[in-house]
Formats: C-alpha cells, structure tokens, sequence
C-alpha cells in the first residue's frame, strides 16, 4: 500500500510537470506581508491574492548585504543566483546570468514583460538584461530589443525613442494609449512595444485627478491584454507582470497610495486566476522582491485618517506654489495639507520641513511629505533619515510571501530562498538555468 502511495504521488507530480504549457510570474515590488494587511484594512476588504491555495514564504537576501536592492532581488527571481546589489542579470563576478525569460524563449514560448515602472527599471530588466548598473536605462532598452521580448507594456518612453526605428524592423507595433491597448489583437508574427509614459505611469490613487491618466492603462488592463495578445501561442508563454509602484509608495510612506496600488495589482492577479482557470496548463507565481520600509500598525495608528486619503503624497506635493525665491508658499501648503491630507492646522515645524525641500524631485519631496503625514498618523516604519541615507533606500531584510496556482503550484508551499522559486518554475517546464 505504501509503494502504491508512493508511486501515485510520483505519477501525479510528473503528471503536473509534463502540463505546465504557460507561466505567469507575478511580483509586487516592495510587497511585504503587513503591505497585503495594511492594504485589507484601509480598504476594508479581503485581497482575492490570500485566496490562492497554495502559499509559503521567501527569504530575500542578496550576495552581498543581507537587505536586498530590487536589482539583486529581481536578479535571484530571473536567474536562480544571488548577485550584488545594482547589478542585473550578472553573478557577482561580472558573468551573465541566463534568466528564465531567456531560457523559455529558446524552447519555443513567446515572452512577455508587464510593469507600472518603466520597462527598463530593476524588475522587468532583470529577466531579460545583463548590465553591471541597474541605472544604464538606455542600454537596458538596447537588452529588451536584443532579446526580442515579444511583448513590453509600461513606461520609459524617453529610453526607447533613439531605437523605434530598430524596434520596427523586428516586427514590433508601437502602441502610446488604452484606448489602442484595448484594440489588441494576438497576431502571429507581430511583437507589441506599449509606451505609456516617459518614465513611470502615474499612481492608481490619482486617476480621477490627472486627466492624462486616460491615456495611461491599469496594470489589470495590460494584464488581460497580455494574456490576449500570448494566449495562442503554440509553445506557451512566459510573462512577467510587476506592480512596481507598490515599492514607490512603500519608499514614500505614503500608505494610502500603496494600498490602492496593492488592490490594482490584486486585480491583475483575478485577471490571471480567470485565464488559467479555463485551462489545464499555466502556472501562476506570486511574490515580491522584498519588503520596503518595513510598515506596520501599532495600536494607536490612526487607522480612519488613512483611510480618508484620496490623493497621493506625489499629487500634493505637486500642487504646492512656490514664491519668487522658489520655496513652497505657506498658504499652498497649509491650503493643500487641509485639503488632501486632511491636517486641521499645520505646524510650524512641519512648514519649514516642507519649504526646505522645494528644490528637490517630485519622489523625493514626497518621501519627506509622506513621512509626515504618516507621523501623524502614527505609522510604524523605517526613519526618514534611514530612506535618505541608505543603500537600498528604506527597503528590509523581512521575509515575503509566496502564492500559487495552477499544475505545479503545490512546489511552492513552506519557507524557501528567492533562488528557488526560479528554480522550481524551471523544472515544472523543463528547461536548466545552471
């Protein structure tokens, strides 16, 4: 009877193995476990993401600092090999480190990469670049078109302009806008370049604020139309989706603009679930890189506060006026605090922070805004000095979860490094990454 076990067991694992057709990599960037319960409770509801049946937990160190930067992280999730912090795609020698994306794309599947950031920003690079700098966005740009990613959907337009010309004669169309993303057919021969902002698209928080967010689609959307645009592929798929602005509201503190980010990348997740559901061949991974700012409540965080936000720290920060000598008003400030940050009175201390900080980015002002507010609110996080100080800019070495779904999902269960789950994916498709 024990053999008989056995042996059922074994049939059934190869059984799932020989059925994973499609791979769907899912990463919220900068989503640790508190940013999936803090996400439930500003929202008030449960994320379909905790309903996936298969679950377990990543340790996410990189090869050379026990607190991961997105490069080094993404780089574990591509390649199944620690590197250094910066480097993407490279061994902490300086090797290339082939990815999964590249592997898969040599067994026939096509490819694709989907993200909120720019396309040649840390997560999607990873899978399918190899520089020493994560910051070489132009050559980044160069790797994407030198692999032939059959479909790229995110920003960064301004890294892809000098090489349009080059992206035509590979047979790729250019799309700028939803409403051209929405008209996507899976065409055969054709590969899809969707820019949709010159560098990162816009916070899901400030949709109905910024009109020129009409034109900027939602991570759901890119999904479905990904899954669109690979589903007939004869060899199957293999597509990265990254809710990359998760870790951008993480880095802000800005809880209110990562929850509503957290909810779109769950809807992207439903998208995923919905198409798999009607087959019997494609796998879904959800992670993340790392967690980002180590968040937290404690028992007098202003949990209503929060919650009453409904514009980002970013939108704020960019409705400031600025006098002659270039410093934010006190009345813009107060004016704009009372309005969208709900601040009965603004303190002294507070107002001189913010003029301090009128010649620096948009991100950067924000992070200090954001820490504020989240001060008041009583949020539990890394200091603001620790965010502009360090290497990684506020990310920890927490652990992050896992989820699954699909032939092969139960692989994923219990604690693992983020080596692993590549190399998991490899072996349910059968393809080598050493």
């Amino acid at each position: 009877m024990r053999y008989f076990f056995v042996l059922f067991f074994a049939l059934f694992e190869l059984s799932a193995v020989a059925a994973v057709k499609n791979v769907i990599f899912m990463i919220g960037d900068g989503m640790g476990y508190n940013q999936i319960h803090i996400s439930q409770e500003l929202l008030g509801k449960k994320l379909f993401l905790t309903t996936l049946p298969v679950s377990g937990m990543v340790f996410t160190s990189s090869a050379n600092n026990r607190v991961t930067d997105s490069a080094a992280a993404a780089t574990a999730l591509a390649t199944a090999h620690k590197t250094n912090n910066q480097s993407l795609g490279k061994d902490p020698q300086g090797q290339d480190l082939p990815s999964l994306l590249e592997k898969l794309k040599k067994t026939g599947k096509r490819t694709g990469l989907v993200t909120t950031t720019s396309l040649t920003d840390a997560t999607p690079a990873a899978f399918a670049t190899h520089v020493s700098n994560r910051k070489e966005h132009p050559l980044i740009a160069q790797w994407l078109l030198k692999n032939k990613v059959d479909l790229l959907l995110g920003g960064g337009r301004k890294y892809f302009l000098p090489l349009l010309s080059q992206f035509k004669k590979e047979h790729y169309e250019l799309i700028t806008s939803t409403q051209e993303l929405s008209h996507i057919l899976p065409l055969k021969n054709k590969r899809l370049l969707g820019l949709f902002h010159e560098e990162h698209l816009n916070y899901e928080i400030d949709r109905e604020e910024i009109p020129e967010m009409a034109e900027e689609p939602s991570l759901s959307q890119m999904t479905q139309a990904a899954l669109q645009f690979l589903k007939n592929s004869p060899k199957g798929f293999f597509l990265m989706v990254e809710g990359g602005k998760i870790d951008h509201a993480g880095h802000e503190i800005d809880l209110a603009t990562m929850a509503r980010e957290v909810l779109e990348f769950d809807h992207a997740i439903e998208k995923a679930v919905a198409f798999a559901k009607k087959r019997k061949d494609t796998l879904i991974i959800v992670t993340a890189d790392h967690e980002t700012a180590a968040l937290g409540f404690v028992e007098a965080t202003d949990i209503p506060h929060l919650q009453s936000l409904q514009v980002s720290a970013q939108y704020m920060i960019q409705k400031f006026q600025k006098d002659s000598e270039g410093k934010f008003t006190e009345e813009s400030i107060k004016t704009v605090l009372k309005d969208h940050a709900h601040f009965p009175d603004v303190t002294q201390e507070e107002l001189q922070i913010l003029q301090k900080i009128s010649n620096r980015s948009v991100h950067d002002a924000s992070v200090v805004l954001g820490s504020l507010i989240s001060k008041r609110a009583e949020v539990v996080s890394v200091s603001l000095k620790m965010i502009q100080t360090g290497n990684t800019h506020g990310h920890s070495s927490a652990p992050v979860p896992v989820f699954s779904f699909g032939p092969g999902a139960q692989s994923f269960t219990g604690t693992m490094d983020n080596t692993a789950i590549p190399l998991k994916i490899s072996k349910l498709t059968h393809v080598s990454l050493h």
